[in-house]
């Protein structure tokens, strides 16, 4: 449905300039889509657009209206940003006594000692928010915490059985790699194998499209498969993948 938004830069600025603390929750959504197409620097920066402006209407949220914009914060996010959005998550826990917000925040704490606190303590952390998700039966929120304890297999296995589509192929390409340049891939189809060969010689999704007579929209959307196949989260990052499997001469 996001990828079909008329105007998303009107719905983005309403969300923005608006005082309702749910709406500016709901940006979340369009962070996740920014990062399944690679477009990690543009869902960071909307991260913390929706800091400021909770931070500006002096928000006080209750429980289910921004647990999931603090969850991509504390996931992507600089620390400085995370300790911005453990104070709205600290209002939550003031205010709530339902059972998801203590597996939120242990799954918060979880991705914010795995990125920069203590390792161990972060794996623990995230084990501990599996279990309590499991025992509300949320099992999409079961499977992101169990990946963040380096659980992967057992993430997959949710995905697939609740049908997260994007998830199933995202972990399915960490756990068994696809040979970039082999003729066995498994995943890539021969057009994104000849996208992924020109994106490494640094051409733009506009470049491509005219040497493959193909429509801007066309490569972007093939680009953005190959970066989930590739489990990785910008052009970039796909750029050095792809350099560092290629063939020695």
């Amino acid at each position: 449905m996001l990828t079909r938004c008329a105007d998303r830069l009107k719905l983005v600025a309403e969300a923005l300039g608006t005082s309702n603390v749910y709406m500016i929750g709901e940006l979340s959504g369009f962070a996740e889509l920014d990062l399944a197409q690679g477009k990690r620097k543009e869902a960071i920066a909307l991260l913390t657009r929706a800091l400021e402006a909770l931070e500006s209407v002096d928000a006080r949220p209750a429980p289910g209206d921004v647990e999931t914009l603090l969850l991509l914060v504390a996931q992507f996010c600089e620390h400085t940003e995370i300790r911005r959005a453990r104070v709205f998550l600290d209002h939550i826990i003031a205010s709530s006594s339902v059972p998801s917000t203590a597996s939120y925040v242990a799954l918060f704490e979880a991705l914010e000692q795995l990125r920069f606190g203590d390792h161990s303590v972060g794996v623990a952390r995230a084990n501990a928010a599996a279990e309590r998700f499991r025992a509300i039966g949320w099992p999409l929120y079961e499977a992101r915490a169990l990946e963040a304890a380096g659980r992967e297999g057992e993430a997959l296995e949710i995905f697939k059985r609740i049908g997260d589509v994007y998830d199933v192929r995202r972990l399915e390409a960490i756990l068994y790699p696809v040979d970039w340049f082999g003729r066995a891939t498994r995943e890539m189809t021969g057009r994104e194998r000849q996208i992924s060969e020109l994106v490494i010689k640094g051409h733009s999704n506009r470049a491509i499209a005219h040497q493959l007579a193909l429509s801007e929209r066309t490569v972007a959307q093939h680009v953005s498969s190959i970066l989930m196949k590739a489990a990785v989260r910008s052009r970039a990052e796909l750029i050095a993948k792809l350099v560092s499997s290629s063939p020695k001469t």
